[in-house]
């Protein structure tokens, strides 16, 4: 048992939105992550893809293991106006750093790759 008979606190997801930063010297994308709930679907992505854009993804990941994911419609993906787009769970959210990844495919077909990270 722990110490002072505390029960462990249960992974949880960020409470406020969390800004994805892209790479050092690369150009970002205007980009957050907002959670309603304890679960990892009642998550979603506010992006603003560049005009043009033909994919945009995003995927949460602990270690090298993503547990949810979803992805912009090629039509949707390139209209340059902000959207959201919902995450779907592929596994369970377990306490540790976890690591949210977007990656955009744009128009000239190059990719742009904004991360954040919060510990469960």
């Amino acid at each position: 048992s722990t110490p002072g008979g505390a029960t462990p606190a249960a992974p949880a997801l960020p409470a406020k939105p969390l800004a994805l930063k892209a790479a050092k010297g690369a150009k970002g994308v205007p980009a957050s992550l907002t959670c309603t709930g304890a679960a990892l679907s009642s998550c979603s992505l506010t992006v603003t893809p560049p005009k043009g854009a033909r994919s945009v993804r995003v995927d949460i990941l602990r270690g090298a293991k993503v547990i949810a994911s979803g992805s912009s419609s090629k039509a949707k993906a390139g209209t340059g106006k902000r959207r959201a787009i919902r995450l779907s769970a592929k596994g369970a959210l377990a306490a540790g750093k976890h690591t949210v990844r977007l990656t955009i495919v744009t128009a000239k077909g190059k990719t742009l790759r904004q991360t954040a990270t919060f510990t469960a």
